[in-house]
């Protein structure tokens, strides 16, 4: 999905103010990464048009700029350079290249004038970008992180880039063989009917309709996903959400044979694996659970009608010595930002969630003697 949408976004991002940038996705050999490649090279041709990393300055400058308001595609990171440290900065200088939209000036013997694109690349390799950085006894800088995003081959499963098969397909090995050959018969028609259909769009309304579309469904996607402020995590959120956005103006044009669940939901698939690889500070509580969670309730000793022990929001209890705060699932799972799973996940491995015996993420509380619903146990200091 986010490969095929980014596709879309390689066009639509003339109607931004976007800079270049797109995905890397890293993951094990057939996990189906060149199959999402070639899913998005069909919309505009077949796999000829993928590049690959063994390629110099000028022709990465030359390549981008042939593929201004498209899409750049470069196969296998481990090609760029055999030098481990030297491909480190090769590709920290390509990325800043991409983000910068504008090729190296050189003498006009040689140039007349320096190229410029804006686009959307993907990219694929073994190796994570930051690995590939860290190998190279380098470390990714924000800037990079921002416009180059590290994306996981990862829907956890045994499928690689599969959520799911279609009925009849025995494995993700058939169903990834099936659509490359696919991507190789049948290619270039989604691009030429988006572009005409948009451009009619234009004709029609105005270039600021097309605008204002992107910019809704893009703070859609932002606010779906409870993306805060912080300057890093909403570079690398917008990336995607501009991912989204194309993707639900390809439905909206009948491009696309999806939904708007199914593309939202793929593309925040992406998005939460990739912000669990990258340093962004993750707010996972709404103001509300924070302010309850600085003044949670301590019941009295008289207190013992059930029902309203567990109407209460948060508790604080005592367990194993530690103070916890106890909180009501509804009103947890009310007040948290983005994926509950993810969110789950995060806390539990910041020590902040006090999971069961069993490995649950809530636990059988008592108060006064009562025993009460499951609730999620937070380390009291959690809000510090």
């Amino acid at each position: 999905m986010l490969g095929l949408c980014s596709a879309f976004a390689g066009m639509c991002i003339y109607f931004t103010k976007i800079e270049s940038g797109g995905f890397h996705a890293h993951g094990e050999s057939s996990s189906g990464k060149s199959t999402m490649l070639e899913s998005a090279a069909s919309v505009f041709g077949d796999s000829s048009y993928i590049l690959d990393w063994n390629i110099t300055e000028a022709a990465f400058e030359q390549q981008a700029e042939s593929r201004n308001h498209g899409l750049l595609l470069t196969d296998e990171l481990i090609l760029i350079d055999s030098n481990r440290q030297a491909a480190a900065q090769k590709m920290q200088k390509f990325v800043y290249m991409l983000g910068s939209g504008t090729g190296k000036s050189r003498s006009h013997i040689y140039q007349e004038r320096s190229a410029s694109w804006q686009l959307v690349a993907l990219s694929n390799g073994e190796e994570a970008l930051s690995q590939h950085a860290s190998s190279g006894l380098m470390s990714r800088k924000n800037g990079e992180i921002a416009r180059f995003i590290d994306v996981p081959v990862d829907c956890d499963n045994d499928m690689g880039i599969f959520s799911s098969l279609p009925e009849g397909v025995s494995s993700s090995a058939e169903y990834a063989e099936g659509l490359k050959e696919n991507c190789n018969n049948y290619y270039g028609t989604a691009g030429d009917a988006f572009v005409w259909k948009i451009l009619a769009k234009v004709n029609q309304k105005s270039y600021e309709y097309i605008t204002n579309k992107l910019k809704d469904y893009i703070a859609e996607f932002l606010e779906k996903n409870g993306v805060g402020s912080n300057g890093l995590e909403k570079r690398i959120a917008t990336r995607f959400a501009l991912a989204y956005a194309s993707g639900i103006l390809g439905i909206k044009t009948k491009v696309l044979p999806f939904t708007e669940k199914e593309v939202f939901d793929g593309i925040t698939h992406c998005y939460l694996k990739a912000i669990d690889q990258n340093p962004i500070k993750k707010v996972v509580f709404t103001q509300k659970l924070l302010d309850t969670l600085k003044n949670p309730c301590k019941p009295k000793k008289s207190l013992v009608d059930k029902d309203e022990l567990n109407n209460l929001d948060v508790i604080v209890l005592k367990i194993k010595g530690e103070h916890y705060a106890a909180v009501n699932p509804l009103f947890f799972n009310n007040n948290i930002i983005g994926n509950k799973k993810s969110v789950i996940n995060q806390l539990v491995s910041e020590g902040k969630l006090l999971t069961d015996a069993q490995g649950k993420s809530t636990r059988q509380c008592k108060v006064n003697g009562v025993k009460l619903s499951r609730r999620y146990c937070l380390k009291v200091d959690v809000v510090s």
